[in-house]
């Protein structure tokens, strides 16, 4: 069985004794963080960048300022160069980001936190597909929320896995709705290889999952800027 390191990484936890870690984001990376309106989400844009060239280029036993990104199928980022050997996949919402490394093959990562949704529910839930919108319309009342999230980041995560990202509609295809469904290896399409499809435990009020080409262990550790 493969093994995928599982990053955890506060986004409000940078410090406020040291900021080296702005060392580890480029001009442009910079540049980007700056266009946000919410200084905040401009901080936590750049955290994400840091703690994820620092993932990596400890992994891959390099200088942080070594790491080289380059734009993969359908945008999705990659390593550049001989280092592409590792596989790696990147999520977040609000200050929470994961981080996913692996030697196993292409991965897939989302994370949600979740929202109430109320009487939105019917609304958000109609770009699913007819069966899913049923099975979570049938759940008791308590249980449709986090129904919904487990349901949005197993259809996300298969996607960012392809590296389509929304670019394919989601109701194209079916996922578990049960938030406790356990992993299993799912065909996105008949005719394509399949992929290991798992929820994460994150945290209460959290949402989120991974896919990937092998069956793969989790080894979970917390990231620290310091």
């Amino acid at each position: 069985m493969k093994w995928v390191t599982l990053w955890s990484v506060d986004l409000d936890a940078t410090g406020v004794d040291s900021d080296r870690w702005l060392d580890w984001v480029d001009e442009a990376e910079r540049r980007q963080a700056d266009r946000f309106v919410n200084p905040r989400d401009g901080r936590r844009f750049l955290a994400r960048r840091a703690a994820r060239r620092a993932v990596l280029a400890a992994e891959l036993k390099l200088p942080i300022q070594a790491v080289r990104f380059v734009a993969g199928i359908h945008g999705k980022p990659a390593l550049a160069g001989p280092a592409n050997v590792l596989q790696f996949n990147t999520t977040h919402s609000a200050g929470r980001a994961l981080i996913a490394t692996s030697l196993a093959g292409p991965l897939g990562l989302d994370l949600e936190r979740h929202l109430p949704l109320g009487e939105d529910l019917h609304r958000v839930s109609s770009a699913f597909n007819p069966s899913e919108q049923k099975s979570l319309a049938a759940l008791p009342a308590e249980l449709q929320t986090s129904a919904f999230f487990a349901l949005w980041t197993r259809k996300e995560a298969l996607l960012k896995a392809v590296g389509l990202g929304l670019s394919r509609a989601l109701d194209s295809f079916v996922v578990p709705v049960d938030p406790g469904a356990v992993p299993q290896w799912f065909f996105l399409d008949p005719e394509a290889s399949p992929w290991w499809l798992q929820s994460l435990s994150v945290g209460p009020g959290l949402s989120a999952a991974l896919a990937s080409t092998n069956r793969v262990r989790l080894d979970q550790r917390d990231f620290s800027f310091s």
